[in-house]
């Protein structure tokens, strides 16, 4: 029976038995790797409204998004021009401007520095003035009381030689004379004398003219007229002390 058998069957008997041999040897064989896993593909996730609509607007695969990003181009080339020129004007008007408009700033300033200087030299002129003036006023009320203390002298003088011409010469027309020029001196002082006490004045002015009638009344009483001529001197001297109360 075994006569009967192929060949190619002994020779599969010989391949197995040769194969049973390594596997006692050797171990059972590997098993074949599972093939490798296949690559994952996450879906593409869907996109929300708002990307929807920009992806619509300005995606190089739709119409109006070619026609949109044309737009934005052409839109930043025409705001990059304007600021390009609003920078130009900036620096060829306005800055130029601004610097005119400094410089007449700091004139200004200095004009207005020079304005309060000359009113600062105007005010210190004033106070010189008003100083001056007040001097001057000084000067003057000096001057005029003077003048009132001469005529006051004056007059005493020519009352007092009045008194004597009456009392040791006995000459009555020189009396007279003195008492003329008297009157011209009370004449002159009357107005200080007005403004001081103006019945005073007044009350000289007459007791003067009582004095030079009685000079000119025959027979002339000298003894009374001399003790006239005194009490009016006395008049005279209290008139000094009022008029020029510091020389007390």
């Amino acid at each position: 029976m075994d006569a009967d058998r192929p060949e190619t069957s002994k020779d599969e008997e010989i391949v197995e038995a040769a194969a049973a041999d390594v596997n006692a040897e050797t171990g059972p064989a590997e098993e074949a790797q599972a093939p490798a896993d296949t690559i994952y593909q996450p879906e593409t996730p869907r996109r929300s409204w708002f990307g929807s609509v920009m992806n619509f607007l300005f995606s190089t695969e739709t119409a109006v998004g070619r026609v949109m990003r044309r737009t934005l181009r052409w839109t930043a080339f025409v705001l990059i021009l304007f600021a390009a020129g609003a920078l130009a004007m900036y620096f060829w008007r306005v800055r130029p401007t601004e610097q005119i408009l400094a410089q007449t700033a700091a004139q200004l300033v200095a004009v207005q520095s020079e304005i309060d200087g000359a009113r600062n030299q105007v005010a210190d002129s004033q106070a010189e003035m008003s100083a001056m003036q007040e001097r001057l006023q000084a000067a003057e009320s000096t001057s005029q009381a003077a003048t009132q203390r001469l005529l006051l002298t004056t007059l005493r003088n020519d009352i007092a030689a009045a008194r004597v011409a009456l009392v040791a010469d006995k000459d009555v027309a020189a009396a007279i004379l003195n008492l003329s020029a008297a009157e011209l001196d009370l004449k002159e002082l009357t107005p200080a004398i007005d403004r001081l006490n103006a019945s005073l004045a007044g009350e000289l002015q007459q007791h003067l003219k009582r004095i030079q009638t009685g000079l000119n009344t025959r027979p002339v009483n000298q003894t009374g007229l001399a003790n006239e001529l005194f009490a009016f001197d006395v008049k005279l001297l209290g008139l000094q002390e009022l008029m020029f109360p510091e020389e007390d």
